[in-house]
């Protein structure tokens, strides 16, 4: 796991953070939000609606308004990044009974490979060199299984922290958002009346 401010997320360097997916924000005890991404510090970006290559990302999301909000204080709140394995105790604590089934999948890997490749067509045959159908097929084969496990990790995280900000499938138990990072907004603030010229 690796820790950094939302500061130093937005502003800074990170470091190497390759294979970190599965993301938190907190302040302190208070957990906000639980997420996935390939990449988390781009998903900041898209959460404070930084990043214009996305539709209706130059909005914030819920977290990103939460820490507009809370500016200044909230520069300094805490960016955790998990890789899976540092998920598998959370994974064995909230959802014990699916991490053999994955497990098994993973030590099998070669097996299930070796057999996707033995039944390929002729034309495949024909126009995918061996090596590079094999390469597919263990990268989508990972992805797969990445895939499953970063959802029961995702999962895993929202039924360990409850996280405030997080209203799909956190479904262990939405709290509301402690009061002192509830800012008032008022209707039309910022709006100006008069003529347009």
């Amino acid at each position: 796991m690796l820790q950094t401010t939302v500061n130093t997320a937005l502003y800074g360097d990170v470091g190497d953070y390759a294979g970190h997916f599965i993301y938190l924000y907190r302040d302190g005890d208070v957990i906000f939000y639980v997420g996935r991404s390939s990449d988390p510090i781009n998903r900041l970006q898209q959460h404070m609606g930084l990043d214009h290559t996305y539709p209706n990302s130059s909005y914030p999301s819920n977290l990103g308004r939460v820490i507009q909000d809370n500016l200044p204080e909230s520069v300094e709140w805490t960016l955790e990044v998990y890789t899976l394995e540092d998920c598998v105790p959370l994974i064995e604590q909230y959802a014990s009974d699916v991490l053999p089934h994955y497990l098994n999948l993973l030590s099998g890997e070669k097996e299930f490979i070796e057999s996707v490749a033995a039944s390929r067509s002729d034309i495949e045959r024909r126009f995918i060199s061996d090596e590079k159908w094999m390469r597919d097929c263990k990268e989508g084969f990972q992805l797969y299984i990445y895939k499953r496990l970063g959802d029961i990790a995702e999962q895993a995280m929202f039924d360990r922290y409850g996280p405030h900000l997080n209203y799909i499938l956190n479904t262990a138990r939405v709290r509301p958002l402690p009061a002192r990072y509830v800012k008032e907004r008022i209707a039309n603030e910022g709006a100006k009346y008069g003529k347009v010229e």
